[in-house]
């Protein structure tokens, strides 16, 4: 199987990249190392049985340590080059385009013998979209349909992967694993992904935040196998090419919509959540993480307002009723229920409140998580109906009245060793809801 490696925008000096892969790619398939991301290997630490493979003897020790000493000089490179680029960031917004096929060859007798034991390393292709202050340019989803459209005339390959740059492969064996699904004959003809759930290497024990998204992919994408699949989650996905063909994405949740209309078309979608096939760096900062809220709410209500709302559109298009109200479900999670609290109903609330919260607490005990990480993801709720759902309804609102322009805030989710901790910091929020039930009493 033929692979070709089409990286995005601004991505420095590819050459090093390449350079570096044609050592390290053999000495994965060597060894037989699962962890194919050299960052995440090196820090697991030496003792890693499974990540070697197996293997302990000298020679393979030997052989580690010297990759390991090619790896830090490489991200030494990288750094100083991250520098040079950001001095020149003004060029962002305005550059033409650029597509360049990376041949890196070496005069050094040890670089020439590597390259012919990496022959089989994929080809590298550096794509840059032009990019122009007065046209709009569509964020991610545009520079997805510029990749495809590149990798449509260079290789045009049937299945592609797509792969946001903070997350790193964890299994080696995932593109056969994406295979046996995309050729099984019962299901391939109507095929669309298959989709690996996202998990994040850098979230603490107490998940304060909620940031590894525990009801989406150990829930939500769990039922939705058995109904058509999931949506696309904008990462960690084998997509067949010739299911986008007609498609013209121009939302800012570009990873919801595509799945949507696939779905529509009659396409359906696979979740293989058995072993983390890639790995991820989550939100430890509140501020980042009510930024990355607000902008999932924002293009979930721009899908609901528009022609393509899952309450005019999907079941009409949908292969089943049951599959349309499912896809409502995913934007009818941003609306809170509000109940008028009286003598008369206060059974009626009472029933309903608790069900609501017992059925809760047992899908997050069900999932393998403890009772803190139930309070911790009722307390970011409350936080995030206040704020970036709120704020995400009213920006998409706007968009559509033409009263703002579609932005698109790119998360950082760069690992802080002062964040990390405080993070991991245990504390609770004292105000719960029975407090506001006993106000609300009250009045």
């Amino acid at each position: 199987m033929k692979m070709y490696f089409f990286p995005g925008n601004l991505w420095p000096k590819p050459k090093n990249r390449i350079r570096f892969a044609k050592w390290w790619l053999p000495f994965c398939k060597r060894y037989g190392i699962k962890c194919t991301a050299p960052e995440a290997y090196f820090s697991a630490g030496e003792d890693d049985g499974d990540e070697d493979g197996g293997f302990g003897g000298s020679e393979f020790v030997q052989e580690k340590e010297h990759m390991k000493e090619k790896y830090e000089v490489f991200k030494k490179r990288v750094t100083e080059n991250a520098r040079i680029w950001d001095i020149r960031s003004n060029s962002r917004r305005d550059h033409s385009a650029v597509v360049e096929v990376i041949q890196e060859t070496s005069s050094d007798d040890e670089d020439a013998t590597q390259a012919n034991e990496a022959k089989n390393v994929p080809l590298l292709i550096y794509v840059s979209r032009e990019k122009r202050l007065s046209q709009p340019h569509h964020f991610k989803a545009g520079a997805l349909n510029v990749l495809l459209c590149v990798s449509r005339v260079i290789s045009n390959s049937p299945y592609i992967l797509g792969l946001d740059c903070d997350m790193h492969c964890n299994d080696a064996s995932l593109a056969r694993q994406a295979m046996c699904f995309h050729l099984d004959t019962k299901i391939s003809p109507s095929l669309a992904l298959v989709q690996f759930p996202q998990i994040f290497h850098n979230i603490s024990n107490n998940d304060i935040y909620n940031s590894q998204l525990r009801s989406t992919f150990k829930v939500l994408w769990k039922g939705d196998d058995g109904l058509g699949g999931p949506c696309v989650s904008g990462t960690g996905y084998y997509i067949k090419r010739v299911s986008l063909c007609g498609s013209s994405i121009s939302e800012v949740v570009e990873d919801y919509f595509t799945g949507f209309h696939l779905h529509c078309k009659g396409w359906i979608s696979v979740y293989n959540p058995k072993r983390p096939q890639f790995l991820g760096s989550g939100t430890t900062d509140l501020d980042e993480f009510l930024v990355q809220g607000t902008r999932w709410s924002s293009g979930l209500v721009d899908v609901a307002i528009s022609k393509f709302s899952p309450l005019i559109y999907g079941p009409f298009k949908t292969p089943t009723f049951l599959h349309s109200i499912l896809k409502l479900n995913h934007l009818l999670w941003l609306i809170m229920n509000t109940f008028v609290v009286s003598n008369t109903y206060f059974i009626a609330f009472s029933f309903i409140f608790l069900s609501s919260h017992s059925k809760h607490l047992y899908e997050v005990l069900a999932t393998g998580s403890t009772f803190r990480h139930w309070v911790n993801e009722q307390r970011i709720w409350m936080m995030k109906s206040v704020t970036s759902h709120s704020y995400g309804s009213v920006d998409a609102v706007m968009e559509k009245l033409g009263m703002r322009e579609a932005r698109f805030f790119p998360t950082n989710k760069v690992d802080d060793v002062k964040q990390l901790k405080r993070c991991n910091v245990r504390f609770s929020l004292k105000v719960n809801l029975n407090q506001i039930i006993v106000n609300s009493l009250r009045d």
